[in-house]
């Protein structure tokens, strides 16, 4: 057989390994960082949901 051609076999499949290892890395990396902005959503929903409440209070003389 000839050298060549089983080096560049060679080089394919090693790059084909690492592309797939490549694209699974930054799948997992989008998923928690989906995850992590959809937490952030519904923490904002809740905190948007919860009542504001303000009070003044006056003290004055009875009478």
């Amino acid at each position: 057989m000839d050298w060549s051609l089983i080096i560049s076999i060679a080089a394919l499949c090693f790059s084909a390994i690492t592309y797939v290892a490549h694209d699974r890395r930054i799948k997992k990396q989008e998923g928690l960082i989906n995850a992590y902005q959809l937490e952030k959503i519904d923490a904002e929903k809740i905190e948007q949901k919860k009542a504001f409440v303000k009070a003044n209070l006056i003290k004055g003389d009875k009478g």
